[in-house]
């Protein structure tokens, strides 16, 4: 089956949460979330590779004690012709947990509020049992 080539940016950043920076973990989930961000121009939900709607307060309990997380803004290209940016995102984490060979923890939401559609993805810094995620950078 062949597949057509889409161009998508991917900004990645690691995020320590351990420390003073442990406090910003809820803010910056309320940022993402804000009022404003939908085609509706309405508050961003939180979704999961399972759930519609994801709890915010369980993800940063599940993440209280993880060193790092990561987060990543994805742009594809032709953003507005997908319909819904959730479908893409949870394939794009499907072969990202495919290719590090682990299920990640992860939430996202989808953004609406400027000329290019965006998602960004928290991912939790740790393994499905617990270990410390390492993503080798190159």
């Amino acid at each position: 089956m062949r597949h057509r080539a889409r161009r998508v940016v991917v900004k990645a950043r690691v995020v320590k949460t351990r420390g003073p920076q442990s406090q910003a973990l809820a803010a910056h989930l309320r940022y993402l979330q804000r009022d404003g961000v939908t085609r509706e121009s309405t508050v961003g939900e939180l979704y999961s590779a399972f759930y519609g709607k994801e709890d915010g307060v369980n993800f940063l309990e599940r993440g209280r004690d993880d060193r790092h997380q990561f987060r990543l803004i994805v742009a594809p290209e032709d953003a507005t012709e997908l319909g819904e940016l959730g479908d893409f995102t949870r394939g794009l984490m499907r072969q990202l947990e495919y290719d590090l060979e682990r299920t990640l923890d992860w939430v996202a939401v989808d953004h609406h509020n400027t000329g290019h559609p965006h998602t960004h993805v928290v991912i939790r810094g740790v393994t499905e049992n617990s270990k410390i995620l390492y993503v080798a950078g190159g």
